[in-house]
């Protein structure tokens, strides 16, 4: 005679945990408008407009005029104008911009630091430059900060006026 089987054990059926998505789409998605770059033999400004919905903001910086300021000065004038959209009490802080190659290709690079009370969060974005240097710095910017700033209450007309 064959030895009996042992009866398995059947498991619980365990209900399905309920997920919670955040929808990305509610917020508008903040995009470039412009950037401009004026130099001087001493110093160099940059001004980016950006644009959520139908809201957009300016951001302005000026510095000396040196290796890759141009660079710098954009991505604080986009930290600058993201900052504007932002109607949430947080602090932006631009911690590092540079260029660097990754599969033999042009990367900006970008750390922006996102301060929420007590918290700080550094946020990394990236863009390849092969159309235009100081676009591909807004957008490694704003690839930073595009999906946290979904999270965050953006200024809309009304409170504008």
């Amino acid at each position: 005679a064959s030895p009996a089987a042992a009866p398995r054990a059947v498991a619980p059926e365990v209900p399905p945990i309920p997920a919670i998505l955040v929808a990305e789409d509610l917020a508008p998605r903040v995009v470039c408008s412009s950037v401009g770059v004026m130099t001087s033999e001493t110093s160099v400004r940059a001004e980016v407009e950006l644009r959520a919905g139908t809201i957009e903001a300016r951001g302005r910086r000026e510095g000396l005029n040196h290796a890759d300021s141009d660079m710098s000065l954009v991505a604080q004038a986009a930290v600058a104008a993201v900052a504007e959209l932002i109607a949430d009490p947080v602090l932006l802080h631009l911690r590092d911009v540079r260029l660097d190659s990754v599969g033999g290709h042009e990367v900006v690079l970008t750390a922006v630091d996102l301060v929420e009370g007590r918290r700080s969060t550094t946020l990394f974005g990236t863009c390849g430059t092969s159309h235009n240097r100081q676009q591909a710095v807004v957008y490694a910017v704003l690839d930073a900060l595009n999906r946290r700033l979904a999270l965050h209450g953006l200024k809309t007309l009304e409170a504008e006026g």
